[in-house]
């Protein structure tokens, strides 16, 4: 997005829009945002990296320093007594009008929407407690560039097994153990041999790997703050042990490359080399794993506790979105069920009163 936009001409268009017609009575000296009315964005910008963003984990940090820099570039010099919900949406409508001309594979501004919003709630508990944020939940919908395509969730046992088989040796005992653990890439990655009890037969997923621009880091907790254990089958435990043998000694990670720790682009890419072989290409990237995992325990058992209890997830909400592909097969069942009711065939005293008869076919 850095060619995307003119620093000049995003300052010229929104203060044209504030001079003129409506804008120009809503920019009356009365009507500006806050109390302090000459501090510009960029200002308060300079003061968040200083205080607020060295207390994110460090991929957070990265991310939110490179968005908000790319996409508030064109506004620095804005004052923020300037910033309401009507330039806010002026900037966003001129924002992707000028991104269109230069890329068509973003379809939102929704993450940099939500940074921004959180950079400006800082401000207002920290120096402006009059300040309104001007970032509204209608933005969400203004800063959509395009459509993003629905990614196809629901995966048979049948299609992994097909992907599985397609693998590399070491990328197969890896997608093997992440399906089995229900682990995020991460949790997989950054497998460490000491949270590994082969008597106890446990894997203790706590350190994780994060990639920050590619480099990977050790991170001391998973994504939701929760260490669990994963207990380990007797595939799982196979895998382990194998690996045990074959990785070098003086590694703390299970699974490295010339002993160091994976990269992310190097997992990615064998497991999109497996779906393309196995003639799964509506399927891409690492993440479907976890989801046909919890789709399988939840087939199996019906049971949303269990899904919980294998994907580590705290919510069932959470939980139900990553299984729900698996109810089309409940649904199945029950429906022919509620036919065998209908035809009379399994109905109870209650039913039977009701005459029920199904039309002939036509």
């Amino acid at each position: 997005m850095s060619h995307a936009f003119k620093e000049l001409h995003a300052e010229k268009h929104l203060r044209s829009k504030m001079q003129s017609g409506l804008f120009g009575r809503l920019f009356s000296e009365k009507n500006l945002n806050g109390i302090d009315h000459k501090v510009t964005l960029r200002e308060v910008w300079e003061k968040y990296k200083n205080f607020q963003l060295p207390t994110l984990s460090e991929a957070a940090r990265v991310n939110k320093l490179s968005r908000m820099e790319r996409f508030l570039g064109p506004i620095w010099e804005m004052k923020m007594c300037e910033l309401t919900p009507q330039t806010i949406s002026e900037y966003l409508v001129w924002a992707k009008e000028n991104y269109i001309q230069t890329s068509s594979k973003k379809f939102s501004f929704t993450k940099e929407t939500k940074d921004f919003r959180s950079v400006l709630s800082w401000y207002i508990e920290q120096f402006d407690y009059k300040y309104v944020n001007p970032i509204k939940p209608m933005h969400r919908k203004l800063g959509v560039i395009q459509e993003c395509p629905t990614k196809t969730k629901k995966i048979t046992l049948e299609e992994m097994r097909s992907f599985l088989s397609e693998l590399p040796p070491m990328y197969y005992q890896m997608a093997v153990l992440q399906w089995f653990g229900a682990m995020r890439i991460g949790e997989l990655a950054g497998i460490m041999k000491k949270n590994i009890d082969l008597e106890k037969r446990t894997l203790t997923v706590r350190e994780v790997l994060i990639w920050v621009k590619g480099t990977p880091r050790v991170k001391s907790v998973p994504k939701n703050g929760e260490i669990r254990e994963v207990f380990l089958n007797d595939t799982m435990l196979s895998i382990i042990r194998q690996r045990l043998r074959e990785c070098p000694s003086n590694t703390e990670h299970l699974f490295t490359v010339k002993g160091l720790p994976i990269r992310y682009s190097l997992i990615a890419w064998h497991y999109n080399q497996a779906w393309k072989k196995a003639g799964l290409e509506k399927f891409s990237g690492t993440h479907l794993v976890r989801y046909s995992s919890s789709q399988t325990i939840r087939s199996l058992t019906g049971s949303l506790d269990s899904v919980m209890s294998i994907t580590g997830h705290k919510s069932s909400s959470l939980a139900n979105h990553y299984s729900a592909p698996a109810l089309q097969n409940a649904n199945r069942e029950n429906v022919l069920k509620m036919e065998e009711a209908f035809r009379g065939q399994s109905a109870d005293s209650e039913g039977a009163s009701l005459n029920l008869r199904i039309p002939a076919a036509a």
